[in-house]
């Protein structure tokens, strides 16, 4: 019988974690210490991973100090996991002091390093500083990936810096970086956003020609940008397209196109939809409740609209159901009913 070792132990508490099985990770590494077995530089950084899923921030950097204390050197995995982590909740100061220690550790930042840096310092809205961090990497041994570009061009349309990120895209082509999907995406998502939808078609016909499938998540900024810039009929014509090629539809492809529709003064339209989606058994969510609501709101089917919220299945009202229902029948001088929903709001703890 194969007595169990580090090796073994690292090998299944990493796998558990993977597997977000956190309780059974940590319970097989209690067995590991009573068996005094130590752990090594890959049980620490599986365990750095889990408490940072479990968002037990102090406890992950105290294992770093841990490692440290016993002279086990962390390497370049461990850093980034505890960086990644911790940019996720938002700890940009203990990020700084972390990046310090592996600096001061002798341990080289690679891509993945400067990826969750760019990543983390967007998330945190540091646009300046995720800018940096890109342009550093020009002037170390490490060459920017397809995730370097994405982050950037993604966190640069986020921020409403779309020429910077097209400028960024082109630059790709010019280093014959492979282009994937997730780039595509997140230029055309910037550019849908910022009203630019002419110049989406000419990228999408650009990634058929380099091999590219756009996907649900392209097909939904579009749509939303159709809807959005009143192109009503040209999103319809759009979604007939989609499903030919065969493209699974989510509930948030759907909910935009209904939004769309009622915003547009369409609501025969967008009650089709829905009413087709019901009979073929989709699950409704409070959005797409919302939206129908506030749809026949808009049209003054203000019954309609409560009798609508008070059938939610599978989901109850949120605070924005409650208060597009409230805003929209004190508005048409429905006070009554309006006094009664914000009564239920309060009760529910909504308010």
């Amino acid at each position: 019988m194969v007595k169990p070792n580090v090796v073994m132990y690292s090998t299944v508490i990493h796998s558990l974690f993977k597997d977000n099985l956190v309780s059974d990770a940590f319970g097989l590494y209690s067995k590991m210490i009573v068996k005094n077995i130590s752990p090594n530089v890959v049980t620490y950084t599986s365990l750095i991973y889990g408490f940072c899923i479990v968002g037990q921030f102090k406890e992950a950097v105290g294992l770093l100090n841990e490692m440290l204390l016993k002279n086990i050197s962390p390497n370049v995995l461990t850093f980034n996991t505890l960086i990644d982590g911790l940019f996720k909740k938002g700890e940009v100061r203990k990020v700084r002091n972390v990046l310090a220690v592996m600096l001061k550790q002798g341990v080289k930042p690679n891509v993945v390093t400067y990826n969750s840096l760019m990543d983390g310092y967007f998330s945190v809205k540091e646009v300046n500083k995720a800018i940096y961090v890109f342009n550093t990497i020009a002037r170390t041994e490490v060459k920017p990936d397809v995730y370097s570009y994405s982050v950037m061009i993604n966190g640069l349309c986020k921020n409403k810096m779309v020429d910077e990120a097209v400028n960024l895209f082109k630059e790709m082509y010019l280093k014959n970086i492979s282009l994937d999907t997730v780039t595509y995406n997140s230029l055309i998502d910037g550019l849908c956003k910022s009203g630019r939808i002419s110049v989406v078609w000419d990228f999408l016909d650009e990634m058929y020609d380099r091999g590219l499938r756009a996907d649900v998540i392209t097909y939904n900024s579009i749509l939303g940008a159709l809807c959005k810039s009143r192109q009503v009929d040209k999103a319809i014509e759009l979604l007939a397209k989609i499903k030919d090629q065969g493209i699974q539809l989510d509930m948030y492809t759907y909910t935009v196109l209904v939004d769309g529709l009622c915003k547009n003064g369409r609501l025969k339209d967008a009650l089709e939809i829905y009413q087709d989606l019901w009979i073929k058994g989709y699950h409704f969510d409070e959005t797409m409740y919302t939206v129908m609501i506030d749809g026949l709101c808009k049209e003054g089917l203000f019954d309609e609209a409560l009798s609508l919220m008070s059938k939610m299945e599978g989901c109850t009202p949120n605070g924005i159901t409650y208060t597009t229902l409230i805003k929209a029948l004190s508005k048409n001088g429905k006070n009554e009913k309006a006094v009664k929903l914000h009564c239920e709001m309060i009760a529910r703890g909504l308010l």
